[in-house]
This record gives C-alpha cells, sequence and structure tokens, in this order.
C-alpha cells in the first residue's frame, strides 16, 4: 500500500528513512520491479545496512544502493519506527529535522519521534518529493505533538492520512495510519479504510492483511474526491491539527428531538481486560457459546458480531444486552453504538457498557 500511495515511477529515486533491515527496499523492488532505491545510513546502522546490502545483491537487485552521507534529492521516501516484532519503538537515529530545517518547532518535552523523522525526509525531497509515514492514533491527536502537526499542516507538507484496520501488526491490536506528505498543498484529504481487510493466522495469531484489490480500494478511494473527506487547513486548526480520519466522517444533521442521556441510564459498566496474548488466544471467528465485542467492532453506530469468545465466564458483569449503549475512547474524540440484538455478548477491552432504561426511550 505504500509504494502505491507514494506513487513510484521508473525514474525515482527512493528511500527507507530508518533502514534498520533495509526490508522497504527489498520489498518494493519485488513488487514494483521500478526507480532506484537510496538508503541514507548512519554509522549505528552499518550492520544491518550491510547484511541488507549483500542480501540485495543475492537478490539480483542491483538498484538498490546504501550509503553514507545526506542526500536532498529523493522523490520518494518512506517512514516508520514499528519494528520486526510490530512493536512502537523511538526511533534511535541521528537524523533530525532541525538538522535541515532550521524553522522545525523544537520542543524537548514532546514525544516527537515519528513526527521529527517524517519532517526530516520531507527535507531530503525535491518539490515533486512523496512521503508515507507509518503511524499512531496518539501521533495524530496528542496535545503534545500539535506544535509539530500545526506546522506541517499550515506549511501545506500534509497532503492526507488513511485510516487502516487494527491488527496489522502481531504484537498489537491499535489502528495504524498512513499519513501522506508531499508540497503545496491547501486542503488535507481523509480515508476510513478500517473495515477493509483480509484476516490471516501468523504463528497462531490473527493478523489483518490488505489483499492486492483491498489495496487498490484503498488507493482509488484516496484519489477520488467524491469518496473522500476533504477539509481545508483553517478547519483542521480548529480541532487542535487532530488528523484522525474518523474525527471527520461526516454526519446527517438530524431534527430529531434529544434527552439528556444521564435521565435514561440505569449502570455503567466496562469491558473485560484481557491482554494481547489473551485476546488472540480466546478470541476468533471459530463458533463457540459466547459471542463477544472489541472496539474495533465499533465502527459508524453499528456493532459487528463476527467473534466469539473461547473461554468460560463466571458473571455477565461486562455483558451487553439489548438497548445498552457501547461507548469506546479508541476513536476521536469516542465511538458509539446502541447495541441491537437480543443475546448477551461479552465486551472486552475500553469500552463503557451504559444500561439504558427502555420504558424511558
Amino acid at each position: 500500500l505504500a509504494d502505491r500511495m507514494l506513487e513510484i515511477s521508473g525514474d525515482d529515486r527512493i528511500m527507507d528513512a530508518n533502514p534498520i533491515l533495509g526490508s522497504f527496499a527489498l520489498r518494493s523492488m519485488r513488487n514494483t520491479g521500478m526507480g532506484e532505491y537510496v538508503n541514507i545510513a548512519s554509522e549505528d546502522y552499518m550492520t544491518p545496512i550491510t547484511y541488507a546490502n549483500i542480501y540485495s545483491v543475492v537478490c539480483g537487485y542491483d538498484n538498490i544502493s546504501y550509503v553514507m552521507g545526506t542526500d536532498r534529492n529523493i522523490d520518494k521516501v518512506f517512514v516508520d519506527s514499528f519494528n520486526v516484532s510490530g512493536k512502537r519503538e523511538p526511533v534511535q537515529s541521528e537524523h533530525s529535522a532541525r538538522d535541515l530545517w532550521e524553522e522545525f518547532p523544537d520542543d524537548e518535552y514532546s514525544y516527537l519521534y515519528q513526527w521529527d523523522l517524517s519532517a526530516w525526509a520531507i527535507a531530503m525531497t525535491n518539490y515533486r518529493g512523496r512521503v508515507v509515514s507509518v503511524m499512531t492514533a496518539g501521533e495524530l491527536t496528542n496535545k503534545s505533538n500539535e506544535i509539530y502537526r500545526s506546522f506541517l499542516c499550515e506549511n501545506g507538507y500534509v497532503e492526507g492520512v488513511i485510516a487502516l484496520p487494527d491488527k496489522m501488526f502481531v504484537s498489537t491490536w491499535v489502528n495504524s495510519f498512513l499519513v501522506i506528505f508531499s508540497h503545496d498543498n491547501k486542503k488535507i484529504r481523509f480515508i476510513d479504510a478500517t473495515d477493509i481487510y483480509h484476516p490471516i493466522r501468523v504463528g497462531g495469531r490473527r493478523v489483518n492483511t490488505l489483499t492486492e484489490d483491498m489495496m487498490d480500494e484503498i488507493y482509488n478511494r484516496y484519489k477520488n474526491s467524491s469518496d473522500a473527506i476533504v477539509k481545508e487547513v483553517n478547519e483542521i486548526s480548529e480541532t487542535g491539527y487532530n488528523l484522525n480520519p474518523i474525527r471527520y466522517v461526516e454526519k446527517e444533521e438530524s431534527s430529531l428531538e434529544t434527552v439528556e442521556l444521564g435521565e435514561l441510564l440505569t449502570s455503567i459498566k466496562r469491558g473485560m481486560t484481557l491482554k494481547a496474548s489473551e485476546m488472540d488466544k480466546y478470541i476468533s471467528k471459530d463458533v463457540a457459546y459466547k459471542k463477544c465485542i472489541i472496539p474495533s467492532q465499533i465502527s459508524n453506530g453499528v456493532v459487528e458480531d463476527q467473534y466469539y469468545y473461547h473461554a468460560e465466564t463466571r458473571n455477565q458483569k461486562n455483558d451487553c444486552f439489548y438497548g445498552d449503549i457501547l461507548l469506546s475512547k479508541t476513536g476521536s474524540p469516542f465511538k458509539a453504538a446502541v447495541f441491537n440484538v437480543y443475546d448477551a455478548y461479552l465486551v472486552i477491552g475500553n469500552i463503557y457498557i451504559l444500561g439504558v432504561d427502555q420504558k424511558k426511550v
């Protein structure tokens, strides 16, 4: 998908901004067969870079080079700081945007790892350059990172953001996002692709992947203005430069009579807490006695019900019932749905279960 969003062509010079294993260049070369791949290495990465260089030669990819130094005429850059196990780690690199970009904000108390590396990548590109960066929801919404989002949005570098499905990495259930950077953008486009995925098993764990057709669908939706949500930068500024696409899902206006939620509630409960390893072990689409709900199944006011819980439950303190309202803080600002099934489902994860007095509805 990153290859598609980068729009790689035959004469492009392409760079992996964090080439610890050189894996992006190798995979992208195999996928596209186009371009010249240049990885700017530091002394910290010489051992893995040397290994990747040898591997690329063995595979016959003679247009992949690993060089020391700084080259600021790059066409396309991929940025990621997920390690090979899928865990999020700070980017330990001597590359910094401030080395090339004096105007880039300096705030020593902010959590900027991915923003700093992304800005460094932008500074390495020519005017027609594009950068695709993998980020988490926190990096797109946290107050501590607003200073960097503001700088890049206001200066026209943020082109768009794509929300991807959860469980794209083996060891985490969090949603990941692709942020697309280019030059001279007056508007920012958003795509919610969280419902596009193909589930598989990797080492006994469930992982969501994207087929070729799915990647084409996401790319076409992104490029098609009628499918994307397009916002002016001044609109984004009013939200604290929140770049989570879910924040901008348009809602139809309604003239329905409203009521204060507190007047309807009979109880407030929370979902059951499980470790990621336990979720992998006990939650699947294989039929079992008890159906369950996790945060990623709440979308646009609807609860999907394809998962089952394969372990014993001793009581119903984490169950939801017909008419209950489910709230999850994993969305932006949150996700909500009304549970309209007459069976009791087990709720798992960071979800509030609001019991509603049906006589007052």
